[in-house]
């Protein structure tokens, strides 16, 4: 009777331990309720941001503290797994809806657009006898982009004040290309901006200047007094003639294609990590503004501790930034996720070497996929996701052509 009793209740122990585990599962599974929600190294929205989070994300809690939950991340340090938090208010018991980030996943194709009109921009581009030109804009404080190319999208060089001295190289429609005899730097201007040295009006008439076409050209000229712009280091690369070294890169994978002649990238965008000169980052002071990817970032405060140098609040914050030393000892950004920011260099067509490689490990579901030469094309245009940008994918170039093609995951 005894032995039946103690198996009675051991079965009893068993059945409500068996009906407990899948409550215990769904109370510690949860879902994203909205795109770039940030895993914080600790409970605090001012502490380093690990990674982030897509809608409609599945997590495994590891357990709750007040209003944050804590998951396992991928230690920085490369040394096995860490906990990162996400607070509560992020997180549901319930999947969202899909339909916002299938429009979301469509933006980044709408970039082959303004590349056609730059193209087109350049065509109309005509040599012209230098001559010397100056600034003009509407305020007496106001500054004009010096860009990379022809476009308020192009990235920015540096900006350079009203009335500040000009060499018109060539003309083309709605915009010159210009060098900048006091930073030697060569690059592209709106030509509503620019006027001859010698037809510059003295009688203050702004009816030759049309109002800013976007909020970028307003930027330009919403300099602060007497504070100085930070550009970063000036890389000029021939990008049809690229010397030997890894680049990174961003084009379409429909821009991969095999002719009778060889296998050949179009429209790949060559870009290079911006780098700041050391006195530039460590001289930065409030009423100074420095560029990052192309835009004049104003700064207010500025925290350095020797190894990190913190712009208004630091990446977590708006118009926020963070810059670590490089080998040589000068800076770049370190944004999200570590990664840095680019500066485009042009857009090219690279041939693939005979003995070229691609290998992929972007999709984190999916085993890396490795290519040689003959099956590159397909590899390519059959990756899991359509567009390599700068952030993960970079090519190989040797005696002027691409011997590797190595795309990585990126949260």
């Amino acid at each position: 009777m005894m032995i039946k009793r103690i198996v009675t209740v051991m079965l009893a122990v068993a059945l409500l331990a068996a009906l407990a585990l899948p409550a215990v599962a769904d109370a510690f599974t949860l879902y994203v309720t909205k795109d770039g929600v940030k895993v914080y190294a600790k409970k605090d929205t001012g502490a380093k941001v690990y990674r982030r989070l897509s809608k409609g994300e599945k997590l495994l809690i590891e357990k709750k503290s007040g209003n944050w939950y804590a998951i396992l991340v991928q230690d920085p340090s490369g040394d096995g797994q860490t906990l990162g938090w996400v607070q509560a208010k992020y997180l549901s018991t319930t999947k969202p809806s899909k339909e916002k980030k299938k429009k979301a996943t469509k933006a980044p194709r709408a970039t082959v657009s303004p590349q056609k009109e730059i193209n087109r921009l350049l065509d109309t581009m005509r040599d012209v006898t230098p001559y010397d030109a100056q600034v003009v804009t509407k305020t007496e404080r106001g500054t004009v982009a010096l860009r990379r190319q022809p476009s308020t999208a192009g990235q920015q060089i540096l900006s350079l004040m009203n009335g500040s001295p000009l060499r018109v190289l060539a003309e083309g429609e709605g915009w010159f290309q210009v060098s900048d005899p006091a930073s030697g730097h060569t690059g592209y201007m709106s030509s509503k901006y620019i006027v001859r040295s010698t037809e510059v009006a003295d009688d203050g008439d702004e009816d030759g200047y049309a109002e800013d076409l976007d909020a970028t050209a307003e930027a330009d000229e919403a300099v602060r007094d007497g504070g100085r712009t930070v550009a970063p280091i000036a890389v000029e690369v021939d990008v049809n003639h690229l010397p030997d070294g890894e680049y990174p890169v961003a084009f379409d994978r429909g821009d991969v294609a095999r002719l009778a002649s060889g296998t050949y990238m179009n429209a790949v965008h060559v870009c290079a990590v911006e780098v700041y000169e050391a006195d530039d980052i460590e001289g930065l002071a409030e009423g100074d503004s420095i560029l990052v990817a192309g835009s004049a970032i104003p700064v207010s405060t500025v925290i350095s501790d020797g190894s990190l140098v913190q712009i208004n609040g630091g990446t977590g914050a708006e118009d926020g930034c963070d810059f670590i030393r490089t080998a040589d000892g000068n800076w770049r950004v370190n944004g999200f996720d570590d990664l840095p920011t680019y500066t485009e260099l042009g857009v090219t067509t690279l041939v693939v070497d005979e003995s070229a490689v691609f290998t992929d490990a972007s999709d984190i579901d999916s085993d890396p996929v490795t290519a040689p030469y003959d099956g590159i094309v397909e590899a390519m245009q059959g990756a899991a996701f359509d567009g390599f940008y700068a952030d993960n994918t970079t090519v190989t170039v040797r005696s002027g052509r691409v011997t590797r093609i190595d795309r990585v995951f990126v949260p």
